[in-house]
């Protein structure tokens, strides 16, 4: 934004960019597996996934257990990150 790209634009090419940085690094440093399309699709599906299970945890914690909106982030944080990886290894990164 601060070189005047508009606020959206900027926010989904920094998802872009994150996604991208995630995927090579995790290739790269996490599973020490080779860069191919395919692991690329595939890992696009776990994001897409473990993203849903975040917001269905944020969306559980705050209507059935009433938690905060700050724990029910980081309870969906939780869920993300453990899904994102459990999914990659077993089957995006393989």
């Amino acid at each position: 934004m601060h070189i005047g790209i508009p606020m959206y634009i900027s926010n989904g090419l920094g998802y872009i960019a994150g996604i991208a940085i995630s995927f090579f690094m995790n290739s790269k440093f996490t599973f020490l597996v080779g860069i191919k399309l395919t692991r690329f699709i595939k890992f696009l599906v776990t994001v897409a996934i473990s993203y849903g299970l975040n917001i269905l945890t944020i969306k559980y914690t705050i209507d059935f257990l009433s938690f905060n909106e700050y724990l029910s982030q980081f309870s969906g944080m939780v869920i993300y990150t453990t899904s994102c990886f459990v999914i990659n290894k077993l089957w995006a990164m393989k």
